[in-house]
């Protein structure tokens, strides 16, 4: 019987051997409409490709804030951080300005080093970015056009349970946004909990 996996990245490189063309997410565009599907091979590759990515740049232990719109780019990102033992600070691209001081609070908090997103964003977090000589030091990468066969270069990174996974912020709607470490330990069993109330049972 294999052992039971510490890790999501355990978990999904286990998926994605087992059941590589086996849906894992469906984004639905509107509601409805099936706009982009990810096998748990898919998945995994991209994964892999945007930590060997963070690898590169040397971000492990590192805070690296995600902006990215609603879709499965982000799912990938997220993931990718944690196969680069980096620490990921999930946020939402700005839309305008009144969300800019939400967001700039967020990643000094956080001391942020690298900043994912995608190309039709880049020019919308360039812009804010430039205008704030404090924020001048975070690298920008883009992970929707990234080199083929980059996922190969990915190497196994050394994650207990105990480390971080990611930070988890408060809205800030009322007071200043407040960030929770959660660590890859408390993260698996929060999704063991929830499988276990949802009556769901992972295939």
């Amino acid at each position: 019987m294999p052992p039971t996996p510490l890790t999501l990245v355990d978990c999904l490189q286990e998926k994605g051997h087992q059941f590589p063309d086996r849906q894992a997410y469906v984004f639905l565009h509107d509601g409805k409409t099936e706009d982009t599907i990810l096998t748990y091979g898919e998945l995994d590759r991209q994964a892999r490709a945007i930590g060997a990515l963070l690898q590169r740049h040397r971000a492990a232990g590192e805070r690296v804030v995600l902006l990215y719109p609603p879709g499965v780019e982000f799912i990938a990102a997220f993931l990718g951080c944690l196969y680069a033992n980096a620490i990921a600070v999930p946020a939402y691209p700005p839309r305008n300005r009144r969300h800019l001081p939400r967001i700039q609070t967020i990643v000094e908090d956080a001391q942020v080093r690298f900043l994912l997103t995608v190309e039709n964003t880049l020019s919308k977090v360039q812009a804010w970015l430039d205008q704030r000589s404090s924020l001048a030091s975070i690298q920008l990468l883009v992970t929707d056009n990234l080199t083929p066969g980059l996922a190969e270069r990915w190497q196994p990174p050394q994650i207990v349970p105990e480390n971080i996974a990611f930070l988890q912020y408060t809205s800030g709607s009322t007071a200043t946004p407040k960030g929770v470490m959660v660590s890859h330990e408390n993260l698996m069993h929060n999704l063991q909990m929830m499988a276990k109330y949802c009556e769901f049972t992972p295939d």
